[in-house]
């Protein structure tokens, strides 16, 4: 999930302002159910991170952050485990 927003924005203005869009985007998400399949991403140093991912979080459902923010991208780059075990 990289590419939702950019800049310096604030989570609040943008989900008032996207509702309908990100509202969209959830429900795809929950419908397709494969959690395993999505990434976190971010279009850093254009965006504000901590806005970002305030907004993302609201997009997947809580027992699947772990997955999304972190499990998927050890599988898929199978060498960051072990650096972050340095």
């Amino acid at each position: 999930l990289s590419g939702l927003a950019e800049g310096n924005f604030r989570a609040e203005h943008y989900r008032e302002h996207y509702h309908g869009h990100l509202e969209h985007i959830r429900q795809w998400l929950i419908y397709l159910n494969q959690w395993d399949k999505v990434m976190y991403g971010s279009d850093w140093p254009l965006v504000n991170i901590p806005a970002y991912l305030e907004i993302i979080r609201g997009l997947i459902p809580e027992q699947h952050h772990n997955a999304v923010f972190f499990e998927n991208a050890c599988r898929v780059f199978p060498k960051i485990p072990a650096l972050l075990n340095n």
